[in-house]
């Protein structure tokens, strides 16, 4: 899904983690203005509208103390 969702899961297990995560640079430099692209022509075929893009926005909210709660289990489970 294009938007930043990704990016904002690298950043956010970077700052949650302390630490270096792969694939940090790349978000940085090269996610945000692929992300715009795609955005952008979806929107001029109409693949996706600004509704849809509202509703995404509250899913992935809702989805972030799911990826907090697999950050805080996974040390526990994995040696």
């Amino acid at each position: 899904m294009p938007g930043g969702t990704i990016e904002q899961f690298y950043l956010g297990q970077k700052l949650y983690l302390r630490r270096y995560t792969p694939w940090v640079v790349t978000t940085v430099l090269i996610s945000p203005l692929y992300s715009y692209i795609v955005l952008s022509r979806m929107l001029a075929e109409k693949l996706i509208d600004w509704n849809f893009i509202g509703m995404s926005i509250p899913l992935g909210l809702l989805l972030l103390p799911v990826i907090m709660f697999g950050h805080w289990l996974a040390p526990k489970l994995l040696p």
